[in-house]
């Protein structure tokens, strides 16, 4: 596998263990790239599978220590998995987590 692009930490509360080791797990996988993605925070929607608000600076700090760590071995990259559904943002697609 060259790349996942859908990988979650524990901030979203349904994924297990420390970042390094998913880091670790992707190298000897064969993936070299790998998105550490977690489920926007949506202000008007409250689950248990997103991202909370007072979790999003560690997610935002950690993201660049790792790509820093492992610089040399895979490319890691942050991001949001964000769902579009009119009946919560008013059909406004631009309206995710406040942007």
């Amino acid at each position: 596998m060259a790349a996942n692009c859908h990988t979650h930490t524990w901030r979203c509360t349904h994924a297990r263990g420390a970042e390094r080791e998913y880091v670790e797990n992707a190298l000897r996988g064969g993936p070299r790239i790998l998105g550490l993605w977690e489920h926007a925070p949506m202000l008007w929607y409250v689950s248990h599978v997103r991202i909370r608000l007072d979790r999003l600076d560690s997610y935002v700090g950690m993201v660049p220590r790792l790509k820093q760590g492992y610089k040399n071995d895979i490319q890691i990259h942050p991001g949001f998995e964000v769902e579009y559904d009119p009946a919560y943002n008013g059909g406004d697609r631009n309206d995710a987590a406040g942007v």
